[in-house]
């Protein structure tokens, strides 16, 4: 019988624990837009302005083990996403949520290179303005947008976080809270994926067939780089 580890965890935790997380290639692109990033952030400052004691519940990631001792997110990367970006930002006890031992990346994506490379672009440019939106660059388009929502939500003057920076950061990676779920590896992952997915926003027909192209493909973990070279094509 297999068994579903659940468990609350915060950031701290997941540091704690070593757990480094991967954006598998059946995942769609970050798709969360402006408006969705701005209730997320305001609820995060509501909930630390009313009370840093106290936790906050911001959902659930589900996740399995790879041939790699990574763990692939099957449910997650949107929420994963922005708060690696937040950590970007803040930095502080964030950046050991956003780092492993200050230089590997604690969420990676499979073929995602450019975003990849705009991730590790954020980090060493992490003090300047950079506000540039990477509109004919699917991949970056509304990972450029949040990122330059959050730098500009956290760093206004007027905001109530703009001398607070350190305390917030301190708050997020000790008091927000997660479910973390760990899946057994024998788990059919395509079929689990399309279950998690018509919670909310529906899977396009076309994401259905490619994530199960590709898990079938991936059956064969020998065939990884004509894996990489498909999900790309397609």
């Amino acid at each position: 019988m297999m068994e579903f580890k659940s468990f609350k965890s915060s950031l701290s935790k997941i540091v704690e624990n070593n757990l480094q997380f991967n954006i598998p290639i059946y995942q769609r692109l970050y798709v969360w837009d402006n408006e969705v990033v701005k209730v997320f952030l305001t609820d995060l400052k509501n909930a630390f302005i009313e009370d840093k004691q106290k936790d906050y519940f911001i959902g659930s990631i589900v996740y399995v083990k790879n041939e790699t001792s990574i763990y692939d997110l099957i449910d997650g990367q949107q929420r994963n996403t922005t708060l690696w970006l937040i950590s970007n930002v803040l930095g502080n006890d964030l950046d050991k949520f956003a780092f492993v031992d200050d230089k590997k990346m604690r969420l990676n994506f499979s073929i995602r290179t450019k975003v990849t490379e705009y991730f590790e672009f954020l980090r060493k440019t992490r003090n300047g303005n950079n506000l540039e939106v990477f509109e004919d660059e699917e991949d970056l388009i509304n990972i450029s947008k949040a990122y330059i929502q959050i730098k500009t939500f956290i760093e206004n003057e007027e905001n109530e976080l703009f001398n607070k920076k350190r305390e917030f950061a301190a708050y997020i990676f000790n008091k927000v809270k997660l479910i973390c779920t760990e899946v057994p590896q024998e788990t059919d992952l395509t079929k689990l994926f399309e279950v998690i997915n018509a919670r909310g926003v529906q899977l396009r027909q076309d994401e259905i067939l490619k994530a199960k192209l590709l898990a079938n493909i991936n059956l064969d973990i020998n065939h990884k780089h004509k894996t990489r070279n498909i999900a790309k094509i397609w």
